[in-house]
């Protein structure tokens, strides 16, 4: 199986290359270890289906040291212009590396980058929201320093990748929801982990662990 799959990598990239390694022990845990040492670490979603995801790949995914890729063959017909990368953002720290990683890789790839803030307004706002009794100048000054930090994320980004094609969303709606929308006309999806301490480093973030799930192209997870 080894032999075979170096042969298929090696017959489309014969320029890269290629090592291959039989481990014994759990899968979970070699990979993980592997991962200390690596740049990144892709693994198959684990099934036919890809909404009964593998138990692996979501061990794997908790547990790795480096950002991760649950690969799975995007539903999106190509249409001769490459498919866009899709990152989700919000206020924690880990959206900083993730925007990065999505720079670096939507230029390699050629690829238009969609950078993307969704938020609830009702949850962010309160009850009052749901049964018309708004604070209308709060929640503009709410969605202006939402913008403002999306803004301030993405600039310095785009001075560095002066050629990168980006585009901007900000919508009301679940990031896990918006997300795996949009994940159906992307090439690739990139969240954060949001992970924080040495415990919460293993533990992925709802919209992360939802997009494993449900997306429908690959996802990268970056920590």
């Amino acid at each position: 199986m080894l032999a075979a799959a170096a042969a298929a990598v090696r017959s489309a990239h014969p320029d890269l290359a290629i090592r291959t390694a039989a481990v014994k022990g759990a899968v979970a845990t070699a990979l993980s270890d592997a991962s200390q040492s690596a740049r990144l670490l892709v693994v198959g979603s684990g099934a036919t289906d890809h909404r009964a995801l593998g138990g692996h790949a979501v061990r794997i995914a908790h547990r790795a040291h480096c950002p991760v890729v649950v690969w799975r063959q995007p539903v999106a017909k190509r249409t001769g212009k490459p498919l866009p990368v899709v990152v989700g953002v919000d206020e924690s720290d880990g959206s900083t590396r993730a925007v990065a990683e999505a720079f670096d890789i939507a230029t390699m790839l050629h690829a238009p980058l969609t950078v993307v803030h969704m938020w609830e307004i009702g949850a962010a706002v309160g009850l009052g929201y749901s049964q018309g009794y708004m604070d209308w100048q709060l929640l503009d000054l709410l969605q202006s320093q939402q913008r403002q930090r999306m803004d301030e994320l993405v600039e310095p980004f785009a001075r560095k990748y002066r050629n990168a094609h980006v585009s901007q969303v900000f919508q009301d709606v679940s990031p896990a929801k918006g997300l795996t929308d949009l994940s159906r006309e992307a090439q690739l999806v990139v969240v954060g982990s949001h992970g924080r301490g040495s415990l919460a480093d293993s533990i992925l973030g709802s919209v992360s662990q939802n997009l494993i799930h449900h997306a429908e192209c690959p996802v990268l997870v970056v920590r």
